[in-house]
């Protein structure tokens, strides 16, 4: 399992220790901690300057390898030594102080983590602190990250951390691009690095040698790059960080702000910059919604850092998370660590973004998926008996009927077609019903398989239909009735009367029927009620009671049968215990009368959407919304979430259909949709097919182009 552990580490020092929040949290929800608990980092005033020292012995080895005389082994010899004792006291210390066992906030902080988290987890863990020092620390080094959690590893953060959505989501691709800066190479070997990206599995990679930045902002703007790779000297004198072009030109990373927000914007994925020093260059790209940077905290021998780019690169092409694949590169540099004490502590990364870093495979694959292309249109009028008016054979009757049936589709039809696809992939079919027949089509050749016919009088529509979890029973809401079928069989299995008039002044039809996960279940709206019968005994089980006007839809949790969704045109979505009949939450939002709700396969997210124009995503768990997605000009009328969980869909009476990303970006608008209002839409269990239908009587066949 992957879970988030923050660590917000507030105003403090190392005289008198720091206060920290600590949340645990799974991915895909955030902002809902499953614990979150106030402590401390104690104090340890000796830190600072032990760091310090490590930093200075460092640079004083460096300085020495430069020099070309007769005592330049003698101090190769002595500043190695003093680098390697530094690195040693640094480790002793820092161990000491993150284990601090007579500190007892900080040993709850510590026990929190060892009994809430599980050595088989993915854990990201996120620093967020202001303190210089203390972002610059070998946290790696703890021994709950270092021993107990193998899948442990650490980045840097803002103190306000969310998911980051490019304007432009990138659909799949061939070969991943790569613009690869390689600046000031004096008494550096860029070569290395420029040799491990050129062999990388499904790259595109561009390279610029030594360029000026008016080149640089060129290659950026040129195309939609998913990696920004640069090597050469940098360091953090500016608040925004400086990198060398050539030995001529230094660059202030902010004066190429325009360049670098447009090439976030387009979906860059990750920037790597191979270089000394690079803290203030990962926190102002982080500013610009670059999601994830990977840096040198400190200046970094020319060997380091080539092979931690090349095991990096090769552990992240190969499969490997970019967490794990940083952890796993970090490690192999341990044996530098005689000639480079603190090697493994030197790159770090730092991320923007509350979203899960895409593998190598998912940035080839792309942001978003290929738009759905519309491979077929079924138009069938339902609302006219087969063979009528042909089969009069008297032309005037023929046109007349002709006449009708235009104004109805292009002007008066209240109602349209709905859909249903099964949720069984070895027995593909989907379901339609309009006025006078409910329809099972064939997947492929897209012809009737079997047509039930349900004449009415005064209700002339079907109004809702559902397939069972298992593909095997078949429902549908018409005249006061739910009906259900043995799929193949035209005679019902069972017959559910409705109260009398219960729809006499639903003048809308947006009724809502479903199967509870595992199908034993069935729920339906009873006007303001809802009722649930047992499919088994075909006896009402539940009658659930609390909306103050009409109810338009329902939802079965897709984990927990007992839970049970519902919207209404009173405004609000109410989510129920079925059991006990309690309602759980009233989510309040809406300005309007709200039509169609829809659960992430996961259930952690419910889509609601009205006649206001919008689209709400709430968080089942907390009842706040986080995103309010507008893209209609009118009502939604119907909404489903792809099964692989990574987008949602939506239909309305402006005839669009919308895909947006499960943050709640718009990615695509399908062209060619229906003439008039979109009043169901359906996905197959592979998401790779939607079936939409609308007031024009049409049936669409979407599939990824």
């Amino acid at each position: 399992m992957k879970k988030f552990v923050f660590l917000k580490i507030g105003q403090g020092d190392f005289d008198r220790g720091f206060p920290v929040i600590l949340k645990i949290t799974l991915p895909h929800r955030a902002s809902i901690p499953e614990v979150e608990i106030d402590c401390e980092l104690p104090p340890h005033s000796q830190i600072p300057e032990l760091y310090q020292n490590w930093l200075d012995a460092s640079k004083k080895l460096s300085f020495t390898n430069l020099i070309e005389n007769n005592k330049a082994q003698e101090y190769s010899r002595k500043y190695s030594q003093q680098y390697y004792n530094a690195a040693k006291q640094l480790k002793s210390n820092l161990k000491t102080w993150l284990s601090a066992s007579t500190n007892l906030k900080f040993q709850r902080l510590r026990e929190t983590l060892y009994n809430r988290l599980d050595a088989s987890d993915e854990i990201f863990v996120f620093l967020q602190t202001s303190h210089e020092i203390l972002k610059k620390l070998p946290w790696q080094e703890w021994d709950l990250l270092r021993d107990r959690f193998p899948k442990a590893e650490i980045a840097l953060s803002p103190s306000e951390i969310e998911s980051v959505d490019p304007e432009q989501p990138k659909t799949g691709q061939k070969n991943i691009k790569i613009l690869s800066i390689l600046g000031d190479s004096t008494g550096i070997n860029l070569e290395k690095d420029r040799e491990t990206i050129a062999n990388l599995p499904k790259v595109n990679p561009e390279f610029l040698v030594e360029p000026d930045r008016q080149a640089f902002s060129y290659k950026l703007w040129e195309k939609e790059w998913d990696i920004l790779f640069f090597a050469g000297h940098s360091n953090s004198n500016s608040d925004s960080g400086i990198i060398y072009l050539n030995p001529q030109e230094k660059l202030p990373i902010a004066e190429l702000r325009n360049s670098l927000k447009k090439v976030a914007d387009r979906g860059l994925q990750l920037a790597i910059f191979n270089s000394c020093d690079g803290l203030k260059l990962a926190e102002y790209l982080a500013e610009l919604n670059i999601p994830q940077i990977i840096v040198m905290r400190e200046p970094v021998p020319d060997k380091v850092a080539q092979l931690f780019l090349k095991y990096f690169l090769e552990a992240y092409s190969g499969g490997e998370s970019l967490y794990l694949a940083v952890r796993q590169a970090r490690s192999r540099l341990e044996a530098m660590e005689k000639e480079t004490p603190g090697a493994t502590w030197i790159p770090i990364i730092y991320q923007k973004s509350l979203d899960i870093p895409p593998t190598w495979e998912e940035i080839v694959q792309g942001t978003s998926p290929p738009a759905l292309q519309e491979i077929a249109s079924i138009r069938d009028r339902y609302y006219l008996a087969d063979g009528f008016p042909q089969k009069t054979g008297i032309p005037l009757l023929t046109n007349a009927a002709e006449f009708m049936a235009n104004l109805s589709e292009n002007t008066t039809m209240r109602y349209g077609l709905k859909v249903a696809f099964s949720p069984q992939s070895n027995n593909p079919y989907f379901i339609s019903v309009g006025s006078e027949n409910l329809k099972v089509w064939a997947i492929g050749a897209w012809d009737t398989q079997q047509k039930i016919s349900v004449p009415g009088v005064v209700d002339l529509w079907f109004t809702s239909v559902a397939i069972s979890p298992d593909s095997r029973l078949l429902a549908a809401c018409k005249q006061y009735k739910v009906i259900v079928w043995k799929l193949g069989e035209k005679e019902p299995l069972l017959t559910f009367s409705k109260t009398p008039f219960a729809n006499f002044f639903d003048v809308l039809g947006y009724d809502g029927l479903e199967f509870s996960p595992e199908g034993q279940i069935l729920a339906a709206n009873d006007n303001q009620d809802i009722v649930l019968w047992n499919i088994k005994t075909g006896r009402e089980i539940a009658r659930l009671q609390g909306h103050s006007n009409k109810v338009t839809d329902i939802a079965f949790h897709p984990k927990d049968p007992r839970i049970l969704a519902s919207c209404s045109y009173d405004k609000t979505i109410k989510v129920w215990h079925t059991d006990t009949g309690r309602i759980l939450m009233t989510l309040s939002g809406h300005l309007d009368e709200v039509y169609a709700i829809a659960f992430s396969p996961d259930g952690q997210i419910l889509a609601s959407g009205g006649k206001d124009n919008t689209i709400k995503l709430w968080s089942i768990d907390s009842g706040k919304f986080p995103k309010t997605l507008r893209s209609h000009s009118e009502a939604i009328t119907c909404l489903a979430f792809n099964p692989d969980g990574r987008t949602l869909v939506s239909g309305g009476d402006d005839a669009k259909i919308i895909e947006w990303t499960i943050m709640g970006k718009q990615i695509h608008t399908l062209s060619q949709t229906h003439k008039r209002g979109v009043t169901s839409i359906s996905f197959s269990p592979d998401g790779k097919t939607l079936i939409s239908g609308g007031r024009d009587q049409t049936l669409k066949i979407w599939q990824r182009g």
